[in-house]
């Protein structure tokens, strides 16, 4: 079965329907059952970043799913193109939500600012120079860590 099937086979599954084309060139490539641990680890390749909304939906009928199988459900993502600096902007919240290394002030601070998008960099204001290096270090390796493939 061809990787294209199999997504639009567990998006039957999951109850979403494929009226929009975000999920016309989707493919689920692998799936990773970690019997010992539990878990579940979903390989998705896109064309494009999921618009936040569509990514929550999908996140959270997945998990719901296939809670019964696994105690956790992971779902890794690799995309053709990046997204928009609106993407980045609407995933920020959830950015911060994951972030395992920040203290609660500075996770609080963070939750609350809006990054901008510049030069094709997420610019992430900050009110002094220890913030500014605390986030062109530490935020920074913390996030490529949660992120990368």
């Amino acid at each position: 079965m061809e990787a294209n099937q199999k997504m639009q086979l567990l998006l039957s599954d999951l109850g979403i329907t494929t009226e929009t084309d975000l999920f016309d060139q989707a493919e689920l490539s692998r799936l990773v059952v970690n019997k010992k641990r539990r878990t579940w680890t979903f390989y998705f390749s896109f064309p494009a970043v999921l618009p936040y909304d569509v990514h929550q939906l999908f996140m959270s009928r997945l998990e719901s799913r296939y809670a019964t199988f696994a105690d956790e459900v992971y779902a890794r993502f690799s995309t053709v193109a990046g997204g928009s600096e609106q993407d980045y902007i609407d995933y920020w919240p959830r950015i911060v939500s994951e972030l395992s290394q920040v203290s609660g002030a500075m996770r609080s601070y963070f939750g609350s600012v809006s990054p901008r998008f510049e030069q094709n960099k997420l610019m992430i204001p900050v009110r002094s120079a220890p913030e500014a290096s605390y986030v062109d270090k530490e935020l920074c390796q913390e996030v490529q860590a949660l992120y990368s493939a």
